[in-house]
């Protein structure tokens, strides 16, 4: 543990720049379980409802990184061998590819699908880190776009009301226990008024700035 400390802190410290990001979405797709469908049948796509998580930072030191991360990943595979888990885990050789300009490296887990799959992914300006190999492959493909909109300053953030919408309407509550179609149109009500929250915390001079802001539209009455 004292020795993944020391190469993430490093990591963090010297590899990687001041610019960063969380993204988080809830557009990941549940890998199908084989014991769910009928043998002969065709399995149905699933709903939507699986959240999706990238950091997201600027590198600027990549053989540093590179040397980090091997510290980072003997750990973590000692640590995986010593966990009584029904498959081991601990020895399995990462597998890397190529999308967007982007290399990710992950482990071929038995879960299947790339909505679920905990990665890591880096180009010469970029590293990631999170729980899908596709959302990292399209945030990847979104950078390599023109900037839309000027340079930003701060601490950005941005919640859309809109996609906790279609996650509630879309979550396959057979696989969820304990929530029920009940539960989840019970707090459709709740959150159809509102759109965006955006917000900015910022610098500006000695003085530290804040601004919020809510799209809200006729609010409703709620029994």
């Amino acid at each position: 543990l004292v020795s993944m400390y020391t190469a993430s802190k490093t990591l963090y410290q010297k590899s990687l720049g001041t610019e960063s990001a969380v993204v988080i979405d809830l557009k990941g797709q549940a890998p199908a379980l084989p014991a769910e469908q009928p043998p002969g049948t065709k399995p149905e796509k699933p709903a939507a409802w699986v959240p999706r998580i990238a950091g997201v930072y600027e590198l600027t030191d990549p053989s540093g990184l590179a040397d980090s991360w091997q510290v980072i990943e003997a750990n973590l595979n000692q640590a995986l061998k010593s966990m009584p888990l029904p498959m081991p885990l601990g020895g399995m050789t990462p597998v890397s590819s190529d999308k967007n300009g982007i290399t990710t490296w992950f482990y071929p887990l038995p879960i299947g699908g790339n909505d679920l799959l905990p990665c890591v992914s880096v180009n010469d300006k970029v590293f990631m880190l999170g729980t899908s190999k596709s959302l990292h492959e399209t945030l990847a493909a979104r950078l390599q776009l023109p900037a839309s909109t000027p340079a930003l300053t701060g601490t950005h953030y941005r919640l859309s009301f809109a996609a906790v919408r279609t996650f509630l309407k879309n979550l396959n509550t057979a696989t969820l226990p304990g929530v029920s179609t009940e539960s989840a149109s019970t707090a459709l009500p709740w959150v159809a008024p509102f759109g965006d929250v955006r917000g900015r915390i910022w610098q500006e001079g000695d003085v530290l700035r804040q601004s919020f802001h809510l799209e809200a539209n006729d609010l409703r009455k709620v029994d």
